[in-house]
């Protein structure tokens, strides 16, 4: 892997092997094949093929490679649609019994 030969064991950290593959795929047109970020939180969404290239990274070359858990996305967190707050609001005003 060409990657693997400049990088070697200088770093440990995911994100940062991630880009300099991601560069390479874009030169060889294998575009959107990583994970991606989350478009509300922007953080990075960890795939079944970023395991397995992980993986893959630590047989090659003995480093275990890693990602800083504050900078992935945690996938159970819930994001609200763009205006929930007025159509719960309106949905308690119908609920609420009308004064006489």
């Amino acid at each position: 892997m060409f990657v693997a030969d400049y990088v070697g064991d200088s770093s440990n950290d995911w994100l940062r092997v991630k880009q300099e593959l991601v560069h390479l795929a874009n030169k060889l047109e294998l575009t959107g094949v990583f994970g991606k970020r989350h478009h509300t939180t922007k953080k990075v969404i960890i795939n079944d093929l970023d395991r397995e290239v992980m993986a893959f990274w630590k047989e090659l070359t003995g480093v275990d490679l890693v990602c800083d858990e504050s900078r992935v996305h945690d996938p159970s967190c819930v994001i609200k649609p763009k205006g929930w707050a007025i159509k719960e609001r309106n949905e308690q005003r119908r609920k609420k019994p009308t004064s006489p």
